[in-house]
């Protein structure tokens, strides 16, 4: 997913960045690309930019280009070590917790509606 949907990417780390789940690690910038020099504070500005065209639903050039420049960065910065953590999607958990207790709840359900038949031991409804 992540590889395919770069707008996606760039959502979720930002959002794991927030969530403190994903964090920058700049002691591994020594023998690294010139370009990812203040990486972190970098990411930040571009990101803080990327947001407010976000927010706004804004498919301009602009935004393209901050998406792309962001995704290259997440990219680098995870083969170079310089972003940790682990990326959640909590939308993608909310949504799988709640199917999960609605299984429950209907298993449940028909657990209770299940009466055994006394000629057959088959249940009836």
């Amino acid at each position: 997913m992540l590889l395919k949907d770069k707008n996606k990417a760039v959502e979720l780390l930002l959002e794991n960045i927030l969530w403190g789940d994903v964090y920058f690690d700049t002691q591994n910038l020594v023998n690294t690309d010139s370009d990812m020099d203040d990486f972190s504070n970098e990411v930040i500005k571009i990101a803080n930019r990327w947001r407010i065209l976000n927010n706004k639903n804004d498919s301009s050039e602009e935004f393209t280009k901050l998406t792309n420049e962001i995704y290259g960065k997440f990219f680098r910065g995870r083969f170079f070590a310089l972003i940790k953590g682990r990326m959640r999607d909590r939308d993608e958990e909310s949504l799988i917790e709640k199917l999960i207790d609605e299984k429950n709840r209907l298993a449940e359900q028909l657990s209770q509606a299940y009466v055994p038949s006394k000629d057959t031991g088959v249940g009836t409804h």
